[in-house]
């Protein structure tokens, strides 16, 4: 591995089976297996604390989820990018698009067996995909999907005893979407842990930064019908000191999911007036304009959050 390497990608899975109510009509939410801590196969090292740090945590919010797709293959391609030749010299061009976006993260660790009956603990994200505009993207949910992180490194140390790449602290640039065919080899793309720096982008950077503002915009701004406001169970208010969510971060709610929470249950005024500060008149018309949650739903209960 280069010394001074600047970028790196340490690639996983998509999983789409952890959200099955989630029901909206043009966006599909999915769990991504980040990467996990520790020593990885393409010799950098990553530790738990480092992941865990503020800055690098609240460096996933807003993210791009691009990929690639390849129409040979039905599928999607690895990283993307090509050599573009001309007078000036030799670029290489991003080819990807944004399929999606990191907008909630709801970061959190989680136990993998991998095949080999090794067991790694992987730092796990909400993601939501733009299904409703991309068709592509069936392929994803139909078969899942490997997972590339990209990060740009701004602190690393290469151990000569070890020869290992210790990355000290980073930040998230892009997750992104792979090829994945296990019973074809051409089609199953495989991990690419190193990038030449990228100066360009195929599809216009404002072009590609106005379709992810749109995308995230939409997913921020989804409400359950009004047919369905109050239809399902109460949900108990408890705020007692004990159970109280005191250590917590913001960034690990997902505020989309709360609203819908709570809108669903049959007692959803009672819970709107607790948990937020500002509630509209006619919160069933207008639940965009709940602002200002301090509250979180946890083991059914509606508790305060700090």
């Amino acid at each position: 591995m280069s010394k001074d390497i600047k970028e790196l990608r340490i690639d996983t899975t998509i999983n789409f089976e952890k959200y099955p109510d989630f029901k909206h009509p043009e966006i599909t939410k999915a769990e991504c297996l980040v990467a996990y801590h520790g020593a990885n196969r393409n010799r950098s090292y990553i530790s738990k604390e480092t992941f865990e740090k503020d800055e690098i945590m609240q460096s996933l919010v807003g993210i791009p989820v691009v990929g690639e797709y390849w129409e040979k293959s039905e599928n999607f391609k690895n990283h993307g990018g090509k050599l573009e030749i001309s007078d000036e010299g030799i670029e290489y061009v991003m080819t990807t698009k944004p399929y999606g976006a990191v907008v909630e993260p709801n970061p959190r660790w989680v136990e993998v067996t991998e095949k080999d009956g090794t067991v790694n603990e992987y730092l796990a994200v909400d993601i939501y995909l733009w299904t409703g505009r991309y068709e592509e993207l069936e392929v994803v949910k139909e078969n899942g999907a490997n997972q590339s992180m990209e990060i740009i490194i701004n602190d690393s140390e290469y151990k000569e005893d070890e020869e290992v790449f210790d990355i000290k602290n980073f930040h998230y640039s892009a997750l992104c979407i792979l090829g994945k065919d296990e019973r074809n080899e051409e089609f199953n793309q495989e991990p690419c842990f190193e990038s030449a720096s990228i100066v360009a982008y195929s599809l216009d950077k404002q072009e590609f930064q106005k379709e992810l503002n749109q995308f995230m915009k939409m997913v921020k701004e989804y409400n359950i019908s009004e047919e369905e406001v109050g239809q399902g169970d109460s949900i108990e208010i408890d705020n007692s000191k004990d159970s109280a969510n005191m250590e917590g971060e913001w960034g690990e709610v997902d505020k989309t999911e709360l609203k819908n929470q709570l809108m669903g249950a049959s007692n959803y005024q009672e819970l709107v007036e607790e948990a937020y500060l500002i509630v509209s008149e006619d919160v069933a018309e207008n639940q965009s304009e709940l602002k200002y949650p301090h509250h979180e739903v946890v083991d059914g209960k509606l508790v305060a959050h700090r």
